[in-house]
């Protein structure tokens, strides 16, 4: 039979194991919690990244990204300028064309414009059906915000016609657009709910500039004076009209834009 000693001993062994087994589970829970951490981490980066690229360009949501420029998705009230693209016809050209030859116009025509609104610096808010809508000034600050705006719309224009017979051929139809824009403040933010938000702006000068997309005629471009008083260097208004807009008592006088001979 096993000695007092080899008792001893079995329970020395057994207490040390003990032991060594409780540093392990130690160790081993705060490497989960360092894991989770870490995967948390990650999982609200490549959020993030998802999110800049989905309104940003690409090369500036990696600018971002890589910590050269810093933004904050933050809800607050600014000053910005707002751009509608309306496409002119486009119920009668959805009776008229095949499913398939409509949506790759609808995509040829929404890849194009993109790429535009990249180029000035735009953040692109959404796609209304076939209506594109963009605002300038956020989430990185400029202040030339209603300038890009305008210059974005006159070279949407000139690649509008450009597209136009290359449309012709291939589909026998071409989208026209008309285009409005307006500055003031707005509120812009994560608006939504858990399980979808979107960054976006809200406010008079939001409906403002979709209601002048909807009154311009094709290849038109409707801004408000406000947006006009900043971009004389480049543009020329001609006024339109007064309108008025619920909410604001004073009637709003709107321009149309053209470029402004060099």
């Amino acid at each position: 039979m096993p000695n007092r000693d080899e008792f001893g001993n079995l329970t020395s062994n057994l207490n040390r194991t003990a032991e060594q087994l409780a540093t392990l589970y130690t160790e081993l829970e705060t490497l989960n919690t360092g894991l989770q951490t870490t995967v948390d981490t990650k999982v609200a980066e490549l959020e993030r990244a998802s999110r800049l690229k989905r309104y940003l360009s690409p090369q500036l949501a990696e600018s971002i990204l890589s910590g050269e420029r810093d933004v904050s998705l933050t809800t607050s009230r600014k000053l910005l300028t707002i751009f509608f693209s309306d496409v002119r016809g486009f119920t009668a050209a959805a009776e008229r064309m095949e499913p398939e030859q409509l949506v790759d116009e609808l995509n040829d025509y929404l890849t194009e414009m993109t790429e535009i609104v990249f180029k000035h610096g735009g953040t692109l808010d959404k796609y209304v059906g076939d209506a594109v809508m963009v605002f300038f000034g956020d989430p990185l600050p400029q202040e030339d915000h209603p300038r890009r705006a305008v210059l974005m719309g006159f070279e949407m224009q000139e690649r509008m016609a450009e597209l136009q017979q290359r449309w012709m051929g291939r589909y026998q139809h071409s989208f026209e657009i008309g285009i409005g824009i307006a500055t003031g403040w707005v509120t812009v933010g994560d608006i939504g709910s858990p399980a979808r938000s979107d960054y976006t702006v809200l406010g008079n000068e939001v409906n403002l500039a979709a209601r002048l997309a909807d009154r311009a005629a094709s290849g038109q471009i409707l801004a408000t004076e406000r947006t006009l008083a900043d971009v004389a260097d480049v543009a020329v208004g001609h006024p339109i009209d007064e309108i008025l807009l619920k909410g604001i008592s004073r009637p709003i006088k709107i321009f149309e834009l053209q470029a402004r001979p060099a």
